[in-house]
This record gives C-alpha cells, sequence and structure tokens, in this order.
C-alpha cells in the first residue's frame, strides 16, 4: 500500500508542474499535452487500482496428546443363540409339547416321533447282550453237548429270521410298486381306456407306453411287445411282469395312446406308501444286519467250544463289549425320536401337530435365547482393525436418546462375498440400563474403539500435505509470528473466512485471536500482508489418524506452529475525481474492501 501511495507521489508532482508552465508559456501545445498526460495519468490510476492481497492463515501449535482410532459399522440386533428345530429322524409326531411365545428351558421336551422300530432295536440289544454274557460265562466252564445244541438252535433262529425278514422287504417293495396303478392317457383327446389287471412282480421302476394301431397295441419303456385289441374282453399280458391289459368289445380304442407308471407318482398315497416303504427297509436292514451277526457269532462259538483257550475267552469277552456298545447306540437312537431344547429360550414358528409327517428337512419351529446381542457388518479394510475384547458404543434408530455398551465376542473367520464387496459379520455382547428395550432386528449403529495412544505430537489432519508421497506441513516460526495481535474475541474459525473480518496495524493486518497477544500460545487465526511472514515446508512422518487428526512420529516438535489451511482475501483502492482538471490529477484516494 504504501509502495503504491510513493509511486503516485513520485509521478503525480512532475506532471502537475508540467502542465501549469505549459498553461502559461504555450497555449496550442498546452491543448495536446495535457491529452498525452491524462493518459499516462490514467495509466498511473490503473496500477493504482491492482489489488493488494492479504494470506489468512489458520494456525496450531503442535502438542503432545492423546489420539484414538475407531471404526463405524451397522447392523441389527440378534438372539445370543438362534436354531430352527429339525428332528434327526423322520416318522408322524406322536406328541407336541410346547407352544409358540413359551418360554423353556434346555432340555425341555418339544416333540416326540412314534418310535416303534427304535424300541425294538433297544430290546433287541438287550436280549443280544444277554445273549453273549451267557456265552462268554458258558466258555469259561467249559463245552458240554447241550451247549452245542442251543448254538445251533440259535444258528437255525437267525437264519429263520433272516429269511423273514428278506422276505418281508420283497413283499413290502411289491405293495410300493403296486399301489394305485392306473392307465393314463397320454394326451386328452384319448378318451376310451383298456382295462389294467394282474400285479407287478420286477423290482425296476418306470413308465409302460402302450399304443393303438388298428387292431393292434404296441408297449414300450420298461418292456417291449405288442397284442391285439381285437381280442376282447380277453386279458393279454403285457411283458412279463404280471400286468395284463384288457380291451372290452363294442368300444373304440382307435389313436389311443396311454402311459401305466410304475410306481405311480400321481397318486394322492404315493408319498405315504414311498414312506412307509423307507421306513420297512430301514427296519428291516438292522433286523438282518442282526440275525448276520448272530449267525457269525454263534458258528464262532460252535467252533470254539472243541477246544476253548484263552483267546477265544479274550474274543467272547469283546464280543459282550461290541453288544454293550450296540446296546449304548440302540439307546442313543431311541432318544432321537424326542425332540429336546439345546438352551433355555422361547419357541416361535412352531407349525406341527400331532400326527403330521416330519423328516430331516421340517422344520419344526425355532428357539431363540433371551439373550440379545449386535450384529454388525464391517468391510475388508475396516474388519483388520477390529478385535476380540474391543469395547465399543452403540445408539438405535428405533430408539432416540439411547447409547449402549459392547465388546467384541466374536468375528467371522470367513468373509460374504455380495457384488463383488467382501463383508465380515462381527458380535458384541451388549451392556446397559435400557438393554430391556431392545428388540430382535431392530437397527443399530456401532463405533468400536480400535487404538489409542496417549502423549504423542498431534496436529490436525488438515496441516498435512502430499507431494510424490512424501508428507510434509508448512510451518511458521515462532520468531516470525506477529507480535501485534489485536486482542479480543473473534468470530473466525481454525478454518477461516475472510479478511473483511481482520483489523489493520501497519504494514501487518492481524485477525482478532482467543485470549493473549504472545506469539508462544498463538492457536487462532491471523492474516499478513504478502510477504509479511515467512513460512517454510517440513517433511514429517505420520504414524495413527483418524477423521480429524494425524499422530507425528518425526519431523515437528511440540511447541512449532502448523498451517492449518491458508486462504487469501484482496482489497483494491478506487479513485475519486473532482470536478476540474487538476482536481482530477492531484484527486483524494480511498481504499475499500473488494467483495
Amino acid at each position: 500500500m504504501e509502495k503504491a501511495t510513493s509511486l503516485k507521489a513520485s509521478i503525480v508532482t512532475p506532471i502537475t508542474t508540467t502542465i501549469t508552465n505549459l498553461y502559461h508559456n504555450h497555449t496550442k501545445t498546452f491543448i495536446v499535452s495535457t491529452l498525452v498526460i491524462i493518459s499516462g495519468a490514467g495509466y498511473l490510476f490503473f496500477i493504482q487500482g491492482e489489488d493488494v492481497a492479504d494470506s489468512v492463515y489458520s494456525v496450531k501449535q503442535v502438542t503432545r496428546s492423546t489420539i484414538v482410532e475407531n471404526v463405524a459399522g451397522e447392523g441389527q440386533i440378534v438372539a445370543n443363540n438362534q436354531i430352527t428345530l429339525k428332528p434327526v429322524v423322520s416318522g408322524n409326531l406322536s406328541s407336541v409339547y410346547v407352544q409358540n411365545g413359551q418360554f423353556i428351558k434346555k432340555g425341555t421336551k418339544i416333540a416326540s416321533i412314534y418310535s416303534y422300530d427304535a424300541i425294538k432295536a433297544v430290546r433287541d440289544a438287550k436280549l443280544s447282550l444277554d445273549q453273549a454274557k451267557l456265552s462268554l460265562s458258558k466258555l469259561k466252564q467249559g463245552p458240554d453237548n447241550l451247549q452245542s445244541v442251543q448254538i445251533e438252535n440259535a444258528i437255525a433262529q437267525a437264519e429263520e429270521s433272516k429269511k423273514s425278514q428278506e422276505l418281508t422287504l420283497t413283499n413290502a417293495r411289491k405293495t410300493y410298486l403296486n399301489s394305485n396303478l392306473a392307465v393314463t392317457p397320454k394326451y386328452s383327446f384319448a378318451t376310451t381306456i383298456p382295462t389294467l389287471g394282474g400285479s407287478y412282480t420286477c423290482e425296476s421302476e418306470g413308465t409302460y407306453t402302450v399304443r393303438v394301431f388298428g387292431d393292434q397295441f404296441q408297449y414300450y419303456g420298461l418292456e417291449i411287445g405288442s397284442g391285439y385289441v381285437g381280442n376282447s374282453g380277453v386279458p393279454q399280458a403285457l411283458g412279463v411282469c404280471g400286468l395284463t391289459l384288457t380291451f372290452e368289445s363294442g368300444k373304440d380304442y382307435a389313436n389311443g395312446d396311454w402311459n401305466i407308471t410304475i410306481p405311480n407318482t400321481l397318486s394322492t398315497s404315493y408319498t405315504s406308501n414311498q414312506n412307509q416303504y423307507n421306513q420297512t427297509k430301514q427296519s428291516v436292514a438292522t433286523a438282518i444286519a442282526s440275525a448276520e451277526r448272530t449267525i457269525a457269532e454263534q458258528k464262532a462259538k460252535l467252533a470254539s467250544l472243541v477246544s476253548p483257550n484263552a483267546l477265544d475267552i479274550e474274543s467272547a469277552e469283546l464280543t459282550v463289549q461290541q453288544r454293550e456298545n450296540a446296546l449304548q447306540d440302540a439307546y442313543n437312537n431311541l432318544s432321537n425320536y424326542t425332540i429336546t431344547a439345546p438352551f433355555d429360550g422361547v419357541v416361535s414358528g412352531l407349525s406341527v401337530s400331532n400326527g403330521d409327517f416330519v423328516n430331516q428337512s421340517t422344520a419344526l419351529g425355532i428357539l431363540s435365547s433371551n439373550k440379545l446381542m449386535a450384529e454388525i457388518t464391517f468391510n475388508e479394510v475396516d474388519i483388520a482393525k477390529v478385535a476380540l475384547g474391543q469395547k465399543a458404543t452403540l445408539t438405535l434408530d428405533a430408539i432416540d436418546n439411547i447409547e449402549l455398551n459392547g465388546e467384541i465376542v466374536d468375528i467371522d473367520s470367513v468373509g460374504e462375498v455380495t457384488q463383488g464387496v467382501v463383508s465380515y459379520g462381527v458380535k458384541l455382547s451388549l451392556s446397559g440400563e435400557k438393554v430391556s428395550l431392545l428388540k430382535v432386528g431392530m437397527s443399530v449403529s456401532a463405533n468400536i474403539l480400535t487404538n489409542t495412544k496417549e502423549g504423542v505430537l498431534v496436529i490436525p489432519l488438515s496441516a498435512v500435505k502430499s507431494r510424490n508421497k512424501i508428507k510434509y506441513v508448512e510451518v511458521i516460526d515462532a520468531g516470525n509470528v506477529p507480535k501485534n495481535i489485536t486482542a479480543g474475541t473473534s468470530s473466525e474459525t481454525m478454518g477461516g473466512r475472510s479478511a473483511s473480518s481482520t483489523a489493520r496495524t501497519g504494514a501487518n493486518r492481524v485477525a482478532k485471536t482467543q485470549g493473549t497477544t504472545s506469539p508462544q500460545q498463538l492457536v487462532g487465526v491471523y492474516t499478513v500482508s504478502s510477504g509479511g511472514v515467512e513460512k517454510r515446508q517440513v517433511n514429517i512422518e505420520v504414524g495413527m489418524q483418524n477423521d480429524t487428526e494425524v499422530e507425528v512420529i518425526s519431523g515437528l516438535s511440540p511447541g512449532d506452529y502448523v498451517i492449518v489451511k491458508t486462504t487469501t482475501s484482496t482489497a483494491t483502492t478506487q479513485t475519486n475525481s473532482a470536478p476540474s482538471l487538476l482536481n482530477s490529477i492531484g484527486g483524494r484516494t480511498t481504499s475499500s474492501p473488494r467483495p
């Protein structure tokens, strides 16, 4: 500003003197020369009107402090433990003991399945164990004729039992394959249907397709062959598996096309017949295995009666142990027919009743523990900072003015990928006075404290700049900080506003700051004219940081002044012209801020 004023004085004074001399000595020359001089004066005043820029610095003194790092995530309130109740075995429910909304203790019966076969298996296992113990006892006593006869009878009984079970299985499959067999039109226009007779005796499952051509019919699929439609009222064999077809006289079977499916999957009783067959097959397989085991054991005993020795006795003892294990397995299997609560909780979603058929895929209901947790989702960057035992604060969308405490108790080891984004679930235990207000499914936000450092150098994150991957800050030495700071209260923030709120003092323009004017305690915003204060760049190494602050490992010392933000403000000089020509040359100037 002073430079511009000096320039004006050095130019305007000679110009004024020259114009006056021309006016008195050379009137014509005066007019031309005056125009030239006025043009030059205009250029002078244009120079006068240039902007004068002020630098506005947001300054923070480097201090030792505590810096904390945290991560935030969103999630829901969930039950501490929740399972879908499913049976281990299949069958019809004999009893349902609980209701929806009922709180039950661990071990409480929820439902039971009819367990006739399992009870029989326990009974047979007990009998088999008793026989093994008796055999061991007799072996230790020595062989006799009566014992040999008893063993042979046991073998015969076991072989007969095995044959009986095999026949039972054969009959059960035959019943299953023949249940509700029917001739089904392949196309809707086939209205007349032949009569199906006989019983299917083969083992294969599949479909016969029957087609009429004139007075003949052909069949293919499970079997291939043909017959005559003209043999009215006479059953004709459909292959060699026992089924027949009867074409009655007086009926039109022309262009007939039918299917016979083995078994009939379209029958309403197909599912129940299939379940019954599967149950029979399972029980028969168990009985046959037991009979075969008995046969093998009894034959081994019979062979050992000739000369029992220590090895035979040891083998018999092992048989007893095996039978004891088999009995325990039978008891365990019997327990599977009763569904019990694995932990304390509340029953919900119960949708079955007595008599319903269930299997391993049937959901009986849901058991949820009454202890609630928060399940929060984090991305793959934030999950690396999370660890078991870390503390957190939680807030809820549904309930205002509530803040809960949390602690991480579980972290997913495998992430879930959704549209290329990997996320991990974290569970937190909850504590606080208002935990009882929570409901499963409520949305929750969590802020987890992941790291804390105390007594480290901390500066605002906005002060850090980067060039060629090197981080640096701009520093003003304490000795260069202006001493003439105007005391008072300023509305400036650390981010700074504009120079319009600054006070002017001499060559420097200094903003109002809070408190003392000592440079060593300067932490506010101040302005200086261009060149008034020197700043220098200092390379730094940073450590931990959060959204607003960063730790400085090297490059700075406590008491250094770093520039958080720099803005500029400009002031423009203007000229007020007087009515006369001389007055316009020697006119008065005023300064006003540029908007």
